[in-house]
């Protein structure tokens, strides 16, 4: 069974995945990240890869949603 998390989740469990390893660079090292990845993820500055997320035990989920922007054509 999957449950949605909100982003800000996600960060919260990275940084504390990052604080248990010991900081930033030992975080990355055990995870085979690098350590700029790491820093950028953390910030906000771009989203955690495939392989951060598997470190937190998170996984990117994504939805498709149709939104209607005209009338259709019938003819």
């Amino acid at each position: 069974m999957s449950k949605e998390i909100p982003f800000l989740d996600v960060l919260g469990r990275l940084n504390g995945a990052i604080r248990a390893a010991g900081g930033e660079s030992a975080f990355a090292k055990k995870h085979g990240l690098t350590r700029q990845e790491v820093h950028e993820a953390r910030k906000g500055n771009r989203h955690p890869g495939p392989g951060m997320l598997r470190a937190v035990g998170v996984r990117k989920a994504v939805k498709v949603t149709y939104e209607l922007i005209e009338e259709p054509v019938h003819g």
